[in-house]
């Protein structure tokens, strides 16, 4: 995978003139050339025309600084006449972009970033499931990533990281396994079999992406999730905690407070503070109805403070915030606990989009298919924990 520096400067034309060239051949090899470009940087198309746009000077930068904060991509959009929303007070409709597709085949190559910048504007509800609330940070990959294992040095040293004098400064070492992340496809489409001349619509498409993006952020949490619960090959599963042990007054089934309570704790007690849980939707209406104001709760100093009663100022809030994280892929009866910063970081590998992007240039069809290969690598195995409420 070649260095993003690499990437060669250039002017709006010298890359718009190519794709929207009379020459229907001439179009679609610029389009593929320009998505190979892309590729070999490990790159989405919107993120290379950020980068390879020059913005230091013309038209192009006059669009960027003066007030109109137009990026290197969204000048490209603009320039081949796909616009993002409706705009009908300045004379825009996506019929436009439509009109854009039917007659200049390389800008075909934009069609499903076209779609996805729809998608964005249209529909403001943000995704119920969204992998990235499980993630320390994702990164790109060109080829074949070797899980990794943090190996201490002196494990007593970790309590305090106290060195003497002269002594050796205690070392995580982190080196690769043998064994190889696995990477998987997720991902799905659609397909229209009128011809692309006279129904590439994106009003048309746009309600039936809107599923296609749903399924593939679903189908790359349950990847995520199943490597947090049961490890990946080379850490184990996740640290077992039962509300049973914890709670011996608990119901089983309903999430007890005491025992979430001395589940935290445990964690607290390793120097991990959890930070995220994560569980399906009951788990959520549990969580929602235990912590909720309720005059029948047995916990309520909060509600009396308040409502002016005492507070207990001498307490200190060693108890991080916690988010809850809706992911169906967790089990009935069991919550994922966990360090966020220092769990779960995805890998994306390149160039998985350029075969579909070449699809669109080279057929009569529409076809709006969104995939990903992603891989999932853990970054200390120690974090993590299964609370079990339901035996």
């Amino acid at each position: 995978m070649r260095n993003i520096t690499e990437i060669k400067k250039r002017k709006l034309d010298e890359i718009c003139n190519p794709l929207l060239s009379e020459s229907d051949v001439e179009a679609r090899m610029a389009a593929e050339r320009l998505s190979k470009e892309a590729a070999s940087f490990g790159l989405g198309l919107d993120k290379f025309l950020d980068l390879a746009v020059d913005l230091s000077s013309g038209d192009e930068a006059a669009a960027y600084n003066n007030g109109k904060g137009l990026s290197g991509f969204e000048q490209v959009m603009l320039r081949m006449n796909l616009p993002m929303r409706n705009n009908f007070k300045n004379q825009v409709t996506l019929a436009q972009a439509s009109d854009t597709f039917a007659t200049k085949p390389g800008s075909r190559i934009l069609f499903p970033y076209a779609i996805d910048n729809v998608l964005r504007w249209n529909n403001n509800l943000d995704q119920m499931e969204k992998v990235s609330d499980l993630l320390s940070g994702s990164r790109t990959t060109s080829g074949n990533e070797l899980i990794r294992i943090v190996a201490e040095d002196d494990v007593n040293a970790r309590k305090t990281f106290r060195v003497g004098e002269g002594a050796n400064i205690p070392m995580r070492k982190v080196r690769y396994s043998e064994k190889a992340v696995t990477f998987y496809k997720h991902g799905s489409g659609i397909e229209y079999t009128y011809e692309f001349e006279r129904r590439a619509a994106l009003d048309i498409i746009t309600p039936f992406a809107a599923r296609v993006a749903r399924d593939l952020e679903i189908s790359k949490m349950n990847a995520a999730t199943n490597i947090m619960i049961n490890g990946d090959g080379v850490n184990g599963a996740a640290t077992a905690l039962s509300q049973a042990t914890l709670d011996a007054a608990a119901t089983n089934g309903k999430i007890s407070y005491d025992g979430l309570l001395a589940a935290l704790a445990t964690a607290i007690k390793k120097y991990h503070a959890i930070d995220t849980i994560a569980g399906n939707i009951d788990a959520y209406l549990q969580l929602m109805k235990l912590f909720g104001l309720s005059a029948s709760s047995a916990y309520e100093v909060d509600q009396l403070a308040e409502k002016g009663g005492p507070k207990f100022l001498t307490l200190s809030n060693i108890f991080t915030p916690v988010k809850f994280v809706l992911d169906s892929s967790v089990p009935e009866g069991k919550l994922l606990m966990f360090n966020r910063p220092d769990t779960l970081e995805e890998i994306v590998e390149a160039n998985s989009r350029i075969e579909e992007e070449n699809r669109n240039v080279n057929s009569q069809i529409i076809q709006y298919v969104r995939t990903e290969n992603t891989g999932y690598s853990l970054i200390y195995p120690d974090c993590r924990y299964v609370y079990t409420y339901k035996a």
